[in-house]
Order: C-alpha cells, then structure tokens, then sequence
C-alpha cells in the first residue's frame, strides 16, 4: 500500500518522502511539475530502493485534481494521506487581487479538501482505516498578516482536520495536522523573506533561537501516521519551538528576554525587601 504525499517533489514535501521511503514505505508524489517530481522520484529510488509513482496535477485545477485522484485510486491502495502541498506570497491585504487571493485560497483549503475527500470516500467504501496528516502553519491559529489567503487556508484545513476526525472516527480515519513556524527552504525563504537580513530578524522572535528542520517535520509526520498512534485524532501539535507561545505574550516576551542579570538582580532584591 502506498502513502500519498501532495508537493512531494521538494521542499518539505520530499523531505517526509524521504523519511517514509527510508522506512521502506511505497509512495506516491503528486506535484505540479512533472520534471521535479521526475528527479524526485530517481533521488528516492536510488537512495531507497523503494516503489515510487508520480502524478503531475495542479491543485488549482480542481477537476483535474478530482480526475487525477480517481485515477490514483483506481490503480493503487492508498493508506495514508500527506497534505503539504501550499503557495503563498507576501502582500498587502489592500493590494490583493481577487486571482492572487484564489491562487493560494483554492489550492490551500480547497484543494486539500477535495482530495482529502476524493480519498476518504474510497476508505468507507472498501473499509480502510486510513491516515491522514495536513501540514497547517503556526499562523493558522493567531494571525497572519501580509499572508492572509494563506492564513485562511491554514485555518481551514485545520478545522477540517478537527470536524473530518469526529465525523470520520466511526470509520477507523485518522486525520491529525501539524502547524510548523518558518522552516527555511528556497521556496518559503524566496516568497516571505525578501530582505536576507530579516531571517536573523526572526530567528531572534522563537524561544528556542533556531528555525525547525525539514527532517523533524519528517519525523512528526511520520509519528502520526503510524498505527501505533490509533488514539490520537483531530489534533493540531504546533512545531515552531515556542514561537506561537512565546508570540501570544504579546510585547511582554521581546522587551523581557534580553533584560541583563543586574535587572533581574535589582528586581528580586526589590520583592525581597517588601
């Protein structure tokens, strides 16, 4: 049985492939471009030595994306879902065209929608309890600005992993997601950090002072879709190393971090005295 993985020829994507097909698990990629998914899948099978199949569809393009997956399911077994495929760029909300909103509105919550569906179907017809992981974004749950159709996507993905968990738990479907802060790769860095000098910018807003890795995503996702987990369902687990936490303190985090040992010093003695 296979485990499809949506934008699965680069990027965060291959990286759970990678983790998947090092376990030995037979995979299936779906991408829009078809000579990416191409070197993905010789890097997979000659690293690997796995079974690895690949379909070129743009998840915009709903009816060919509905086309494509009953042709995936028609000649594969699919027991598991990773829906990580996603676009996004920064703009000003008032600038926002109707398309550019689409573009990232229609692939993000749509799209993983009728896919999610397309092979959820298949699962109660033929009785197969399946998985299925969504990669959301830390800003899903708070706010993002300048990101906002991608935002709304997120969240939309996030409550349809919630309400899909319930409805779908009678069936023995699992469906959990996992909202990552910046994990740097060309594309994300590319698209939402067009001054280089932002990125250390950031890396000083997240508790634990580093972006996450491609490969502790990999590993999460790969934890959730095991078997072993069959209880857990309907959950968002946060990947960002405290960066929502830390962000939902508002000002109190940035301006107390960096205050010198001599304050807190002067401030204990203070409490003390009292």
């Amino acid at each position: 049985m296979y485990t499809l993985i949506t934008g699965g020829a680069t990027g965060l994507g291959l990286a759970i492939a990678q983790h998947l097909a090092e376990q030995g698990q037979s995979l299936i990629l779906l991408s829009r471009n078809l000579e990416r998914l191409k070197q993905a899948k010789q890097i997979l099978t000659e690293q690997y030595d796995v079974d690895v199949v690949v379909y070129a569809c743009n998840m915009r393009d709903h009816d060919h994306l509905i086309s494509t997956a009953a042709d995936i399911l028609a000649k594969h077994s699919i027991k598991a879902l990773v829906n990580n495929s996603a676009a996004n760029f920064i703009c000003p909300s008032e600038r926002l065209s109707k398309n550019g909103f689409k573009a990232i509105f229609d692939l993000v919550a749509t799209g993983t929608f009728l896919l999610t569906q397309s092979v959820g179907k298949v699962w109660i017809e033929n009785q197969v309890p399946g998985s299925v992981v969504s990669i959301s974004a830390s800003y899903a749950a708070g706010a993002g600005p300048f990101v906002v159709p991608s935002a709304m996507g997120k969240a939309a993905i996030e409550a349809m992993t919630r309400s899909l968990a319930v409805e779908w738990a009678q069936y023995g479907i699992r469906l959990n997601a996992i909202a990552p802060g910046l994990i740097p790769t060309p594309g994300s860095i590319k698209q939402l950090i067009p001054d280089p000098k932002q990125v250390d910018r950031m890396k000083d807003q997240i508790p634990q002072g580093r972006f996450g890795e491609p490969e502790e995503l990999a590993h999460l996702a790969s934890a959730l879709l095991d078997d072993k987990m069959g209880h857990l369902t309907g959950e968002i687990i946060r990947l960002d190393g405290g960066f929502f936490h830390a962000s939902g303190a508002g000002p109190f985090y940035n301006h107390l971090k960096d205050l010198p040992d001599e304050v807190w010093a002067y401030l204990r003695k203070s409490k003390a005295g009292k």
